[in-house]
């Protein structure tokens, strides 16, 4: 049986409930695991708050709690910390593998929503007409109406360096010449998709070690898809299947120090970038975050909460 792995902070109702969504689309059975990254048993409260009877059972010294609501089996796996995205998938597809011997796993958030069926047939077919496919995307829509996905590889003078300026200060003017969007995609072969919504073959996954783990949040997606054609594998849009991103993540200095620190890793390990590079790319997030943060955080949000 294929899985959906979601590693949840704090939010499991919500994920329960995506899951209601999710599988009220798709037509075939799949396995549903969440991996609780809350250090205070978040999870098992929720189920305890809720009514919800469960089971406890353990995996590799963690304790995974198996319910069902409203006819779906859920797996719940304790991590008992906040370890990140990427150890949390790891976590969740070890399970997979051991609990279910998947052929591929969905890495989903919660914040999605689906417009339409889907077919999950397309993917087992993506993967067995395309031997060296390692991951597949979806169309996914951001609202709803812009399209997110897939991705090309930029450097770093267009995704951190000039990036910044762009996003921060000149409002995306020139996300032509700087963003990572496809602007003319075509159902095949890409650089990478975002892990919003992302299938990936349990053989390679494996074969490539999983995610890396020295990334706590952000740029997964990216590392896993340079990870895959390292190993000959292939990142593939799949246009077929359609999801809605309502993208919910926090947009503070603390979330946007993370994601330059990921960022940083990813171009020194897998893109190899000079060390003076990554010195601009330091100079330009503390330049423009400084301006960032007195707009964004302190002036805009205080106003937000007086409306």
């Amino acid at each position: 049986m294929n899985s959906i792995v979601l590693t949840d902070y704090k939010s499991i109702g919500r994920t329960i409930e995506m899951c209601e969504r999710f599988s009220a689309k798709i037509n075939e059975e799949i396995a549903y695991i969440i991996v609780d990254n809350s250090a205070e048993e978040a999870g098992r409260k929720y189920l305890e708050d809720n009514g919800i009877t469960f089971s406890q059972s353990e995996y590799k010294g963690k304790k995974v709690y198996l319910f069902n609501v409203r006819g779906i089996d859920f797996s719940m796996i304790d991590n008992d910390c906040n370890a990140g995205y990427a150890i949390g998938n790891n976590v969740g597809a070890g399970y997979a593998k051991e609990m279910f011997q998947s052929e591929y796993y969905i890495f989903s958030n919660s914040d999605l929503d689906f417009p339409e069926d889907i077919d999950l047939s397309v993917i087992s077919k993506t993967l067995r007409d395309n031997p060296d496919v390692g991951i597949i995307g979806p169309n996914v829509l951001y609202k709803g109406k812009s399209r997110q996905n897939p991705k090309m590889f930029r450097g770093i003078w267009a995704q951190m360096i000039a990036g910044y300026y762009n996003s921060r200060w000149f409002h995306c003017r020139f996300n032509d010449k700087l963003n990572t969007l496809v602007l003319d995609p075509k159902e095949g072969e890409n650089d990478w998709v975002m892990g919003c919504f992302m299938i990936v073959s349990a053989s390679k996954f494996e074969a490539v070690g999983g995610f890396d783990e020295h990334t706590f949040l952000y740029g997964e997606e990216m590392i896993l898809s340079r990870r895959m054609l390292e190993k000959g594998c292939i990142t593939y849009y799949q246009p077929a299947i359609t999801i809605i991103h309502d993208h919910t993540g926090a947009d503070n200095y603390k979330m946007r120090k993370i994601m330059h620190k990921s960022l940083k890793y990813y171009y020194r390990k897998y893109v190899h970038t000079n060390i003076f590079l990554i010195f601009l790319a330091d100079l330009s997030f503390g330049i423009t975050e400084a301006g960032y943060f007195v707009y964004h955080d302190l002036i805009k949000v205080k106003l937000l909460k007086k409306s």
